[in-house]
């Protein structure tokens, strides 16, 4: 889940210059698309107004509906942002971004809820320090997996944007069933 959550902006700039393709004149190296860089921009400010917000209003919320109906509210983000990043225009673009804010922050109240529910107290540091090492290991391995996977798309001289929509679409499905499932 976390990895559907943070790939996408990992690659942001990235996938936004595959939509939108840089207009420089010859002689200008470096030069990025408007529209890209006012959706990495927006980004930053999305995230971290959002994030605030859902530390505070979504810890309220997972204590009032329950950790099983807000874990598969979280999932449900997770599945409508991976379709949202499939459409190339800047409206929808800035909505995976809410949705990239939403899913994140609000992954890290499912991750802290479970670890109260299953650690005993004495045991709650610990436990959480191993899930977020056991997180943090996977996400490598799995970023690695997915790099792999999107250069020998780009390699095989696939559509530049499917180089990033299929990655971005297989996590976000996957991370969906599963939330849906845990």
């Amino acid at each position: 889940y976390c990895l559907a959550m943070i790939y996408p902006t990992q690659e942001m700039l990235f996938y936004y210059e595959a939509i939108w393709p840089p207009s420089s004149s010859p002689g200008e190296e470096g030069e990025t698309s408007p529209t890209a860089d006012s959706l990495v921009d927006l980004f930053a400010m999305v995230f971290g107004g959002g994030g605030f917000v859902c530390a505070v209003g979504g810890g309220w919320c997972c204590d009032k509906v329950g950790i099983a109906k807000f874990t598969l509210a979280v999932s449900g983000c997770c599945f409508a942002t991976s379709l949202l990043l499939l459409a190339p225009y800047y409206w929808p673009q800035a909505l995976a971004q809410v949705g990239l804010t939403l899913g994140f922050s609000l992954y890290m109240i499912v991750c802290t809820r479970y670890t109260v529910l299953y650690a005993p107290p004495e045991l709650f540091g610990s436990m959480s320090g191993l899930l977020f090492t056991a997180v943090s290991v996977f996400m490598g391995v799995g970023a690695g997996l997915v790099d792999y996977a999107a250069e020998t798309l780009a390699a095989g001289r696939s559509p530049p944007l499917l180089q990033y929509q299929a990655p971005f679409l297989l996590l976000g499905l996957g991370a969906a069933a599963l939330g849906a499932w845990l």
